[in-house]
C-alpha cells in the first residue's frame, strides 16, 4: 500500500456524517422556525432539539444508504458518499496525471504515472509503463530510459494487453542508441553531411531530428543544426545551435571555431572575440592555420571595439 498523503479535506467531504452536519442543522432550522412562526412561540432549547433531531435522521438515511443501496436515499442525498481511501488516494493520482499532462511538465507526467504504478490500486501497470516509456522516448529524448520501460512492459504482461509489438518495436528502435558501437551514429552523420552538401536543406533537418532523438547526449545534431542556420544566414541563431554542441561536447573543436565565427557574422563583437579567446585557449595548438585565424579575428575585433568607444568618448 503506498504511503501517500490523503487529502483529509477532500476525505472528509465524502464521509458518511458530513451531509448530515450540514444538512442537519439547515433543515432542522428551517422547520421549527416555520413552525416557531406558525404557532407564534420560540424555545432556543427547541431549536436545538430540533436540530440534533435533524442530524440524527439525516445520518440515519445515509446509514442506510451506505448499507442498503436505497435508492430513494441515494436520489435524495448522492452527495457525500462514503469512499474507501485507497479510492481517494486513486482520484488524487489520477488528478496528479491529468495536471502534469495539462502543465507539458513531461517529468512529472512519468513520476505522476509512477506513483500510481507503485501504489498498487490500478491492474492495467502494463498500460501505465508503455506510457512512460512513451514519454521518456518522445518527450524527454532519454533512450535508456525508454528501453527500460519498454521491457517493463513486456514483464508486467504487456503481452496481454495488446502493447506487446508496440513495446517490442520500441525496443528494437532503440537498441542502436545505447549500443557501445559508434557506426551506426557516423552512417547516419554521413547521410546528413551529404544532404547538407546537396542543399536538402530540409531532408537534413528531419534526419537531425532522428539522430538527437537517438544519440540526444552526442550533440552532432546541434553541429549541423548550425551549419544549416549558416547556410541560411542566421548566424545568431547558429552560434546557439553550437553552443548547445559544445556543452554536450565541451572537446567539440568544430563547433568552437564555428561558433566564433558565426557571432562575427552575427555582429556581436564582444561575443566574437570572447568566442576566439575561448577557441585559442582550448584548441588553439592543434592548427597553427587556424590558430592563426583566430588572432587575427580577435585582433580586428579589439581594434573595432576600441575604436567604437573612441567614437562614443568624442560624441
Amino acid at each position: 500500500m503506498s504511503s501517500r498523503k490523503i487529502d483529509w479535506a477532500e476525505l472528509l467531504a465524502h464521509t458518511r456524517w458530513f451531509p448530515a452536519l450540514i444538512m442537519g442543522p439547515i433543515a432542522g432550522s428551517i422547520v421549527y422556525l416555520a413552525v416557531a412562526f406558525y404557532f407564534h412561540k420560540f424555545s432556543i432549547v427547541q431549536f436545538i432539539m430540533a436540530n440534533i433531531a435533524f442530524f440524527i435522521g439525516i445520518y440515519a438515511i445515509r446509514w442506510t444508504m451506505d448499507t442498503f443501496s436505497s435508492g430513494f436515499a441515494n436520489s435524495l442525498f448522492g452527495f457525500g458518499r462514503r469512499v474507501n481511501p485507497e479510492s481517494l488516494e486513486l482520484m488524487q493520482l489520477q488528478r496528479n496525471i491529468e495536471r502534469t499532462e495539462g502543465d507539458y511538465d513531461f517529468r512529472g507526467a512519468v513520476q505522476a504515472r509512477k506513483d500510481l504504478l507503485n501504489s498498487g490500486l490500478v491492474p492495467d501497470t502494463a498500460r501505465l509503463a508503455f506510457e512512460i516509456a512513451r514519454i521518456y522516448e518522445e518527450k524527454l529524448s532519454e533512450p535508456v530510459d525508454a528501453l527500460y520501460w519498454y521491457r517493463k512492459t513486456l514483464s508486467l504482461g504487456g503481452k496481454d494487453g495488446g502493447f506487446a509489438n508496440a513495446a517490442e518495436e520500441g525496443i528494437e528502435r532503440l537498441k542502436q542508441s545505447t549500443s557501445t558501437s559508434d557506426e551506426d551514429r557516423q552512417k547516419r552523420e554521413e547521410a546528413i553531411r551529404q544532404l547538407i552538401e546537396e542543399n536538402e536543406l530540409e531532408q537534413a533537418e528531419g534526419h537531425c531530428e532522428e539522430l538527437r532523438r537517438l544519440y540526444p547526449k552526442n550533440g552532432a545534431h546541434f553541429f549541423f543544426l548550425g551549419i544549416m542556420a549558416s547556410r541560411r544566414e542566421n548566424y545568431a541563431r547558429a552560434a546557439s545551435f553550437y553552443e548547445q554542441a559544445l556543452a554536450l561536447n565541451p572537446g567539440d573543436e568544430k563547433s568552437a571555431f564555428n561558433r566564433a565565427v558565426a557571432l562575427g557574422k552575427a555582429e556581436y563583437d564582444i561575443e566574437a572575440r570572447d568566442a576566439w579567446r575561448f577557441y585559442l585557449e582550448h584548441f588553439g595548438e592543434r592548427d597553427p592555420q587556424f590558430k592563426r585565424t583566430a588572432e587575427e579575428a580577435i585582433e580586428a575585433l579589439t581594434q573595432r571595439l576600441e575604436s567604437d568607444v573612441y567614437l562614443v568618448d568624442e560624441n
